[in-house]
Formats: structure tokens, C-alpha cells, sequence
């Protein structure tokens, strides 16, 4: 099978010492670094035999390429007892409640966009995106200064990406039109703001040509459309970053059969022309993958061939099940859908989808959740992918009903992933329909093992269960401690981010970097981090998980007790490999690539 396969509102929102609602709350600088806080330089490929094997299979010594390590800094926990007091300290942030608890003014976007080592967060609302600037002391309100002289009316997440190569990170806005969104003649575009290095912005959308707008073969009709979902990487291995949009469509609440429903709007694709404008190649997509309500997806290797492929999740799946298409590596795809090899197109009501590899065996495994349910969806290597969400305990507890976003990451450090989910009420004016106003949230914690993974919800044992209206999350290391915060939407308000305390466990945050190339970051990289009995994949994508979710571009590894990090395997974007072996663990590392 793996062979085959309007203005911002200003807000108050500090990390650790938010205005908030618990008390005993912990400085977020009680981390030191325990060994220096200045970076040092490692030239390294320091496996000197011939081949490499493991996850990123076997290695011919002509694909190995040279990398250089800068070390952060060791840093130890001051203050380790408190996490056994409380995992998280809780800030809240006000925000204009929606005018309507549909799906529209969702999703979260992280990354450092103003270079000073602490990721910012945008957070859409109905009245344009909300900018808190990260620094040591948590995060100071910008958005009127930066973004308020920008459309982004009703946004709905998007991502994040140096699309251009200049070395700062760039953001992709999806927006909703219509519903009750902007739903006049060119109103609804999406936004590609590009970085000025300083973490202002400037609008390039049409200078780019990603608005999301264009024609529908359904319709006959051109107009801006309900885009849910973007994703970015490099489909025909020029190196660039080409954009995935994923788009939803007007749903009919009178109680029609689904099986009625019109096809939703289309997504499209972009192809980047490495000069700041893209091309649209929507064509090479079937229209029965267009035409699906997509909730999220985008630009992913599911078959760890090296090449990207596209897989989405769609809500309505009776008509436009999930699909799947496999990158040939030239820009094409190979439809999935007659055969369903993966065994990853099925008819369900996806909402958002969570990506990791669950079970240990190298190939990425996806969490959905769904209406009344949960997907969890395992690689084999015999029959493709297999559903085990009820045999691992990731399921639906009353009154939690409708999930949105799922997003896998180890919250504990202990090498396990697990789970955050949110649940929320959805407005609607279908009897059958009806969902409970108060659904709480969930944490699935990891509690079975590397190959055999095992879920218990700990949401309201750990303090996250809110029961709010909630629609997106973004999981990151805002204040730089080694474990991993938690940032939430609030459609009704106020928005919400758990500050993790830091604890004994060891971890590992890891930067990419390819200097002289389009995709400084390494969209579409493959890593493995061993150390002692851990084996740990990750993988560099850009945007099209959770629920509107704009990832920022560095990977998170738990360690627990493995002070000693052996080997980190690289499977650069373009199939190059670089190794460097024993490395202190809990602290950042920027891992450059060589000649």
C-alpha cells in the first residue's frame, strides 16, 4: 500500500498572566535556559556510513546533503511541581460575538511574523482578524495598526507560508461570502498578505492571482465563493510553493434529503510561477473533488512516496465523500476514487481533520471528526487505512455531538500524540439538525503506546473543556518552554488560550531552513527524531488542517525522560537526506540545509 500510494478590534490577551479566571497562574519565563540562551552553530552530517534506513527508507549516498545545527540552549523547567497542581493557566480575550452560530468567523493562525523568536497569532471575527504580537510576556493587541487597513471581513482561518522565499512568513486569509458574509459583486476575495519583514503587511491578492474567485462549471456563474480550507507546497517539484482552496457551498436547511443537495462551490488550485503570481490549474482537479463541501484538507504525502498529494474532508460525504489525489510529482494527480486503494473516501460529515502518525509505522494517520462521531483513520501497509476510532476510546461523549478541528500533538511530552478537539453548537433551522447548546471540548490523551495508541478524553480533568461555541484551535509553543499552548475561537466570546506549565519531561522544538530557495521553511520535509526507546515522525505542511488552522512552520517532539536526542533523519522537500546524531534534548534547534 505505501508503495502505491471593516476594522480589527483591539484585546487584551497574556500568556500565563492573562486577565483570567484561574488564580496561582505561573510566570512563563520560569524556563531557563540551563546552558546559555545564544544559538551555537554544528556543522554536522555526522553518520559517516554509506547508507541510511528507517523511516525515510534506505539512503543512497548520492541523495545525502550536508546540514548545519544551531543550538539554542538547554533549558530546565524552574517551577516543574506546579504542572502536577494544573496542567494549564487559562486567559481569555473579549471578542464581538457572531451574528449567527453557523460556520462562518472561525480558525486561528500562528507564526512569528515580526522575526523577534515569538510566534503571533491572527484571529478571525466577523469584523476582520485580530493580531496579538508574542513576546516574552505574552501578547500586546496589534491588529487595528497592522490590519486594519485590509478587507478581512469574515475570515475563516487560512494559512501560513514564505511564499515568496524573502525569509518571513507570509499569510493566506480564507473569507466566507455570503450567509450573512459580504455577498455583493467582487466582494469576498481571499487575501495573500505578504510580509514586509517587520511584520507589517501588504495586500499582493491580485497581483498574485489567489483570490479564490473564478468560474463554476456548475453554474455557468464567476464569483468569489465560502472557502473553509488553504494549504501550501510544492505539487511539481520546481521548488515553490504552490496553494491549495478548498471551498464549502450554501447548504439547504428545509429538510431536503442530502442527496439533493446542488454541488457545493468549487476549490482550486494554483500553481506558483516563482516570479509572485501564480497560475490557476484548477483543471487538472475532477470536478466530483470540486465539488465537494470541504471542510478541510490540503497539500500532504500519504503515501510517503516523496510527493504530494491531496486529500480533503468534506461534510455531505452521501454525494461528495472524502477524496483523495495522489501526487505524481509533476504538478498531476492520480484519482483515488474508482478504486478507494487508501480505503480514505468515505461518506461521512467531516468537519475538520487532525494529522499524525498515530501507530509508529512511518506513514501519516488522520483524526476526523464528524457529526455524532469520530474517524480515526490508521495506515496499514496490506489494506490502506482503517478506521479504529472506537477501538481506541476517540469517541463522542452527550452532550458533545458536533466536533470541529481536530488537531493532533503531544501535550505531555511524554512521545505519545494525542488529541484536542473542539465540540460546538451549530445554529441551524433543521429539526433534525438540533444539537446541544452547551458541548464541551476534549482532550484525548494519548494513554496507549507508540504502535497501539489508546484515548481517554481528560478535558475537564486537565481545564479545557470549554463549553463554548468554538470554532478552530491552533496548537503552538507561544511562550517558548517546551510544551504546547493552546489558542482558541470563541464564536460567541471571549477567545481563550491555555498557557501550558512547563514539567519535567524532556522535548525537542525543531526549525527548518533552506537559504536560496523558495521554500526557506521546508514545506513537505519528513523528520525523525530517535532517542532511546522514541521514534518520532513529524512532517513540515503548511495550512489545511484542524478547522481553519494556519500551523506556523516548526515541529514539536516529547521526549519524557530521554535528556539525549541520538538521531534527527531530514527527508528535505526534494528527497534529500541529512543526519545529525547525538544532540542535547529540551531546546530549539534550527537545522539548515547544506550544498
Amino acid at each position: 500500500m505505501h508503495a502505491l500510494l471593516p476594522r480589527c478590534l483591539p484585546l487584551v490577551l497574556l500568556l500565563g498572566a492573562c486577565s483570567g479566571d484561574d488564580d496561582g497562574s505561573v510566570d512563563p519565563t520560569d524556563v531557563t535556559p540551563a546552558s546559555g540562551d545564544t544559538a551555537t552553530d554544528t556543522d554536522t552530517d555526522t553518520d559517516t556510513d554509506d547508507t541510511e534506513t528507517g523511516d525515510t527508507g534506505t539512503v543512497d549516498p548520492g541523495d545525502r546533503v550536508a546540514m548545519s545545527v544551531a543550538e539554542h540552549g538547554v533549558q530546565t523547567c524552574a517551577n516543574p511541581a506546579a504542572r502536577e497542581q494544573a496542567a494549564f493557566d487559562r486567559g481569555t480575550s473579549p471578542s464581538p460575538p457572531n451574528s449567527d452560530l453557523w460556520i462562518w468567523a472561525g480558525g486561528e493562525m500562528a507564526g512569528d511574523f515580526d522575526g523577534d523568536g515569538f510566534l503571533d497569532v491572527m484571529t478571525p471575527n466577523e469584523l476582520g482578524v485580530e493580531l496579538y504580537q508574542g513576546g516574552p510576556g505574552g501578547f500586546v493587541p496589534r491588529g487595528i495598526q497592522v490590519l486594519g487597513g485590509f478587507d478581512l471581513t469574515f475570515g475563516t482561518g487560512g494559512s501560513v507560508a514564505d511564499y515568496d522565499g524573502d525569509g518571513d512568513l507570509d499569510v493566506y486569509v480564507n473569507r466566507f461570502r455570503g450567509d450573512p458574509g459580504p455577498d455583493l459583486p467582487g466582494m469576498g476575495k481571499n487575501r495573500l498578505l505578504q510580509n514586509e519583514g517587520d511584520g507589517t503587511f501588504t495586500d499582493v491578492t491580485d497581483l498574485a492571482g489567489v483570490d479564490g474567485c473564478g468560474f463554476d462549471p456548475n453554474t455557468g456563474a464567476t464569483g468569489c465563493y465560502r472557502t473553509m480550507s488553504s494549504s501550501w507546497g510544492d505539487i511539481d517539484g520546481d521548488g515553490d510553493l504552490d496553494l491549495f482552496v478548498g471551498n464549502y457551498g450554501w447548504v439547504d436547511e428545509s429538510g431536503v434529503s442530502q442527496d439533493e443537495f446542488l454541488p457545493a462551490e468549487p476549490s482550486f488550485l494554483y500553481r506558483n510561477d516563482g516570479d509572485g503570481t501564480f497560475t490557476d490549474v484548477s483543471e487538472r482537479l475532477p470536478q466530483k473533488f470540486r465539488d465537494g463541501y470541504t471542510y478541510a484538507g490540503g497539500l500532504f504525502d500519504l503515501d510517503d512516496d516523496g510527493n504530494l498529494d491531496l486529500y480533503i474532508v468534506n461534510d455531505f460525504g452521501n454525494k461528495w465523500p472524502n477524496h483523495v489525489l495522489l501526487g505524481v510529482g509533476d504538478g498531476t494527480f492520480t484519482d483515488d476514487e474508482p478504486t478507494n486503494l487508501t480505503g480514505l473516501i468515505a461518506p461521512t460529515t467531516a468537519m475538520g481533520l487532525g494529522l499524525g502518525d498515530f501507530n509508529g509505522d512511518g506513514v501519516m494517520d488522520f483524526a476526523v471528526p464528524k457529526w455524532n462521531g469520530n474517524h480515526l483513520w490508521l495506515s496499514n501497509a496490506v489494506i490502506g487505512w482503517v478506521d479504529y476510532a472506537e477501538a481506541t476510546g476517540f469517541r463522542v461523549e452527550a452532550p458533545q455531538k458536533v466536533g470541529w478541528g481536530a488537531v493532533a500533538a503531544d501535550l505531555d511530552n511524554d512521545g505519545l500524540l494525542d488529541i484536542v478537539q473542539q465540540y460546538g453548537h451549530v445554529a441551524n433551522e433543521n429539526p433534525v439538525w438540533a444539537n446541544p447548546r452547551q458541548q464541551p471540548d476534549a482532550l484525548y490523551l494519548n494513554v496507549g503506546s507508540a504502535e497501539e495508541p489508546q484515548f481517554q478524553d481528560v478535558g475537564l480533568e486537565w481545564g479545557i473543556s470549554d463549553p463554548g461555541v468554538n470554532r478552530g484551535v491552533v496548537l503552538a509553543d507561544f511562550d517558548r518552554d517546551g510544551y504546547l499552548d493552546i489558542a482558541k475561537r470563541n464564536l460567541e466570546g471571549p477567545n481563550v488560550v491555555y498557557t501550558s506549565r512547563c514539567g519535567d519531561a524532556n522535548w525537542l522544538l525543531l526549525h527548518l531552513d533552506q537559504p536560496g530557495t523558495l521554500n526557506r521553511d521546508a514545506i513537505g520535509a519528513k523528520v525523525v527524531v530517535e532517542a532511546g526507546e522514541h521514534r518520532i515522525i513529524r512532517w513540515m505542511f503548511s495550512g489545511g488542517g484542524g478547522y481553519g488552522a494556519g500551523n506556523p512552520p516548526e515541529l514539536n517532539f516529547g521526549l519524557g525522560d530521554e535528556a539525549t536526542i541520538d538521531k534527527i533523519t531530514v527527508r528535505w522537500p526534494d528527497g534529500k537526506v541529512s543526519v545529525v546524531e547525538d544532540v542535547a534534548a529540551s531546546q530549539q534547534l534550527t537545522l539548515t540545509r547544506g550544498e
